[in-house]
């Protein structure tokens, strides 16, 4: 990419930018809705709630449309081969990951330059505090920390997992498939409850939640599909 095209890039980018922004305070009315408590239930029930209108649907898409040729550069892969055992097989999964916390020393500082340059840790930080009144309403409150995103490409999956190994954090999840059908499927009860992507959505996962992202496929005779979740972390108030 030339710095004449890249130029344009973050030009088209700071528009996307401002046009979720601009829209979400829509979304962000559910906060005074009644129907709340019982999104606060269910999230309290399950750990995990999905809720719907909260950003502009064509505004999140545009968004990572744009996003995506600028993040796939500085993705790194993340690649949890299967092991065979007495059991079973192993959990495992891949997927490409933009994150300068999961990179050390001057890996992980040169990729927070780049997210800085992109706008990318202003816009998340700004998204945190449009939807703060949902995610105090739905949890009790919590202390946003910092944003990465995931990117899936065709045949990318994660098998169950619960992140217990992340103890008491919260995402807050802005999930967008482009050409295709992604979603997340989420432990209720005893099976395993799919919950699509799409609608201007944002899904909050608490702390210990077993949950799943089923293998992004490729719509008969579409493009090759793509889905990325802008993760929004939080942590319980100290």
């Amino acid at each position: 990419m030339t710095t004449s095209m890249y130029g344009a890039a973050l030009d088209v980018l700071d528009e996307r930018y401002h046009d979720v922004l601009a829209l979400a305070p829509e979304g962000v009315r559910l906060a005074g809705l009644p129907e709340l408590p019982q999104f606060a239930a269910r999230f309290g029930e399950v750990g995990y709630v999905r809720l719907p209108g909260v950003l502009d649907e064509a505004a999140t898409q545009e968004l990572v449309a744009a996003l995506w040729p600028l993040l796939t550069a500085v993705a790194f892969p993340v690649v949890v081969p299967h092991r065979p055992a007495e059991t079973g097989l192993s959990s495992g999964g891949r997927l490409r990951r933009v994150d300068s916390r999961s990179l050390d020393g001057a890996q992980g500082d040169a990729l927070d330059q780049v997210l800085v340059a992109i706008g990318f840790v202003d816009f998340a930080r700004r998204l945190a505090e449009v939807i703060d009144p949902i995610v105090a309403a739905v949890t009790g409150g919590l202390v946003y920390e910092r944003a990465f995103a995931n990117l899936y490409e065709e045949g990318d999956y994660l098998t169950p997992h619960d992140d217990a190994h992340m103890g008491s954090r919260y995402d807050v999840n802005l999930s967008v498939t482009l050409g295709g059908d992604g979603g997340l499927r989420v432990l209720e009860g005893a099976l395993l409850a799919m919950q699509y992507d799409g609608g201007g959505s944002v899904g909050i996962l608490g702390p210990g939640t077993w949950h799943e992202v089923p293998v992004l496929l490729r719509r008969a005779g579409g493009p090759a599909p793509r889905r990325m979740t802008i993760t929004l972390r939080y942590w319980p108030p100290s």
